[in-house]
C-alpha cells in the first residue's frame, strides 16, 4: 500500500535494500514502510490527508495546466524575400 507524505527535510530510503531513493522537500507518494520510517523514525515528514489517487489526479492537472500555458512554436521560416533583404547585411 502507498501513502502520501509531506517531506520537510530531504532523506534517503531503500525499500528493497539495493536501490536508494532520495526524497526532497514536498509531497511524495511512497511505500507504507518508507512513510513509517520518514514520519515516525526520522521525523522528517508528516502524513498527508490525500490519497495516492488524489495526489496523482492533482499532479496530472498541474502538468496539463503547465502544458496549456507553454507558448507555441516560433516560426523560423525564411522566405525568398526575407533572405534577399538580409543577404546584403
Amino acid at each position: 500500500m502507498e501513502r502520501v507524505i509531506v517531506v520537510e527535510k530531504e532523506f534517503s530510503h531503500s525499500d528493497d535494500g539495493n536501490n536508494v531513493n532520495t526524497y526532497s522537500a514536498g509531497e511524495h507518494v511512497v511505500s507504507e514502510r518508507c512513510a513509517l520510517v520518514a514520519v515516525d523514525q526520522l521525523k522528517v515528514a508528516k502524513y498527508s490527508d490525500k490519497t495516492p489517487e488524489e495526489f496523482y489526479i492533482e499532479t496530472d492537472q498541474k502538468l496539463n495546466e503547465q502544458e496549456e500555458k507553454k507558448p507555441g512554436p516560433i516560426s523560423t521560416k525564411t522566405t525568398a524575400k526575407t533572405a534577399k533583404s538580409t543577404a546584403g547585411k
